[in-house]
């Protein structure tokens, strides 16, 4: 069953696939869903983390791997 955290990822990533995939393929994206923007991007869950959790703190995130694997996950803030 999939989230509603996770439907909002998917459909940010598809408006902003062509792009992603061009420049981004294999690496792993964070979009913070209430913004609807990419927050970090990263070799790693833990790099694209950092980078989103500079702009975005307290934020629900949705973690994807750029292409058509797509390793998708989520992280909640910590409080």
């Amino acid at each position: 069953m999939e989230s509603g955290l996770a439907r909002s990822g998917e459909e940010i990533y598809e408006e902003n696939r062509n792009e992603l995939e061009k420049y981004h393929h294999g690496r792993i994206i964070a979009i913070e869903v209430e913004s609807r923007k990419i927050a970090g991007i990263g070799d790693t869950v833990e790099e694209a983390y950092n980078h989103a959790v500079k702009t975005y703190p307290e934020r629900h995130f949705y973690f994807r791997k750029v292409g058509e694997d797509r390793a998708a996950g989520y992280i909640l803030p910590v409080v």
